[in-house]
């Protein structure tokens, strides 16, 4: 006999007066440790996830943990980009993109770390636009959808103003090597 379990009564079982632990846990150890905790196994998937579902919108774990490393996560976004935090917090599916878009804008955008990143690289993001187009930047960046429309707008001219000030730079340098292999013949004829 097989016995089924509402989603409700699955987090009661896994949950039920632990949620300040589980707290604990997922801030110490994440989704991992968390789920090791819960003692789900790891072919169980679909119970996790309902679980973890849990934490994250009702709860607001994700959120609590973003207040209290901040200066770690906008650390880790300019160091990796915003991909590497939706890997840590294991929200990388679609269902979590609203979720994501928070820590986004308060991560990214608010505490900068998004223009840190792109700033750090330019010249990597520059080439995977030549080389990719602008939609493979966009993807590492995570401004993917509409409602980032603005911001990547922002990145953008960032993007430009780099590649305009490397081209400027570019035609200095070849202007100066002109002027001074005209300064090197004018000498070399002159003894």
């Amino acid at each position: 006999m097989h016995i089924t379990f509402t989603e409700n009564q699955l987090i009661n079982y896994f949950v039920d007066g632990q949620e300040e632990a589980c707290l604990e846990i997922f801030l110490s150890d994440g989704p991992d440790g968390l789920r090791k905790y819960l003692g789900i196994p790891p072919d169980r998937d679909d119970i996790f996830l309902s679980v973890y579902d849990y934490f994250l919108f009702e709860k607001k774990f994700i959120f609590i943990a973003v207040d209290r490393f901040q200066d770690f996560l906008v650390d880790v976004m300019t160091v990796y980009g915003p991909l590497r935090i939706r890997h840590m917090f294991q929200i990388e599916d679609r269902r979590y993109d609203d979720l994501f878009q928070s820590v986004m804008l308060y991560i990214g955008v608010s505490r900068e770390a998004l223009f840190l990143h792109i700033s750090r690289n330019v010249p990597k993001l520059l080439e995977m636009f030549h080389v990719q187009g602008p939609e493979a930047v966009r993807f590492e960046l995570h401004l993917v959808g509409s409602h980032y429309d603005d911001l990547w707008v922002k990145v953008l001219d960032i993007l430009m103003d780099h590649f305009a000030l490397q081209q400027v730079n570019e035609r200095q340098k070849s202007h100066v090597k002109e002027f001074f292999r005209s300064m090197r013949n004018v000498f070399l004829r002159q003894f």
